[in-house]
């Protein structure tokens, strides 16, 4: 029975997320008609990928792969610049490995050895604290099992908390700070 509710609400839920997004989004490139800005935008991305690729294909074929493609350029200057930055990527990658470490082992001893190892509360305390408040809020709303399980509830108004009453009940218990 629980589980029909569950899927239920699921649909519920994805069926009132489909109409608030059709409501409040538009993408007019994969609706019906709009030609123009269909090929608009597909030539736009079509140039973006080439200007991504073409620069990528030059230097992947005249470095790494001048033994298995015609390279495009056959500079000198060209192939000092790629070992160069394969060098310099290198060194940062090794720089940043160690700095990383480093942090991470000065993190772990500042844990380890400076942050308070005490509890910064009084247990005993805050267990009847706990108990003054669930016993407030049986009071009040029902027991806890009813709360939790409970998809909607309206709370009279003569039920409602006022603002300075659980710290009152906390002082009558002898449980305030």
């Amino acid at each position: 029975m629980k589980k029909e509710a569950v899927t239920k609400n699921n649909t519920d839920d994805k069926a009132s997320f489909r109409a608030a997004e059709k409501a409040f989004v538009r993408d007019r490139y994969f609706e019906k008609g709009h030609l123009f800005i269909k090929i608009y935008i597909t030539i736009a991305v079509i140039i973006g990928w080439l200007a991504v690729g073409i620069p990528i294909y030059w230097t992947l074929s005249s470095t790494v792969l001048r033994n298995v493609v015609k390279p495009v350029w056959n500079y000198q200057d060209g192939r000092q610049m790629v070992s160069q930055l394969n060098l310099f990527f290198a060194v940062a990658f090794v720089v940043l490995l160690i700095g990383a470490v480093a942090l991470t082992l000065y993190n772990n001893y500042k844990i380890k050895n400076r942050c308070s190892k005490e509890i910064a509360y009084d247990s005993d305390e805050l267990r009847r604290r706990m108990h003054v408040y669930d016993d407030l809020m049986t009071e009040r709303f029902g027991n806890s099992q009813f709360r939790e399980n409970t998809r909607y509830y309206v709370v009279p108004e003569e039920k409602n908390l006022s603002t300075k009453e659980l710290k009152e009940a906390y002082e009558k218990a002898g449980a305030e700070r």
